[in-house]
């Protein structure tokens, strides 16, 4: 599903602000300006509300393990792309 949805991204006790831009059951794809290493522990915290059929409970406080993460454009204003298994 094709999200912006503002969130908090927590590793340790470092924490950023990223954007989900897609979510799914078993995972999301977050985009951030941090460069994160696969097998890291994550927790997404929301900023602000889902909207349309988005279920903000499904994501919210959820944690995870980072899979990937590669640099991409920064044109929508974030410098690296990751992909989240959730746990």
């Amino acid at each position: 599903m094709p999200l912006e949805l503002k969130c908090l991204t927590c590793r340790g006790v470092d924490y950023f602000e990223a954007t989900i831009r897609n979510a799914c059951e078993n995972g999301a794809y977050i985009e951030c300006d941090h460069c994160m290493r696969p097998g890291e522990k994550i927790r997404i915290h929301l900023l602000e509300a889902a909207t349309g059929k988005f279920g903000c409970g499904e994501v919210n406080e959820s944690t995870g393990v980072i899979r990937w993460c590669r640099a991409i454009s920064a044109a929508r204003g974030h410098h690296y792309g990751a992909g989240i298994r959730f746990s």
